[in-house]
């Protein structure tokens, strides 16, 4: 019972990260903006300016960094891992009998 679980937190983790992923980035640069970054000294000046510069750029989930991970491309492995476990679960029960 457990197996069937694990993918629906699985998806909703991924579903919920990939919606605070951007929010928070955007988040980090807004701080800066806001904060008394012009009293600082002049190192963490271009310090904070590298770290909003990155905070501009938007997040994204890759995979291995071959591909960016989607909710579409997401959905299709978890097809593609169903449908081989199925066929190879078929495959040991046709052994076993």
């Amino acid at each position: 019972m457990l197996c069937w679980k694990k993918p629906s937190l699985v998806r909703c983790y991924f579903c919920t990260c990939r919606r605070s992923f951007p929010s928070e980035s955007e988040a980090v640069a807004t701080a800066i903006f806001q904060s008394s970054w012009y009293a600082r000294s002049n190192q963490q000046q271009r310090d904070l300016s590298f770290v909003m510069a990155r905070a501009q750029r938007p997040v994204k989930l890759t995979a291995a960094k071959l591909f960016i991970v989607t909710r579409i491309s997401f959905t299709q492995v978890l097809k593609q891992a169903y449908t081989i476990f199925t066929l190879m679960s078929q495959f040991l029960d046709d052994a076993i009998n």
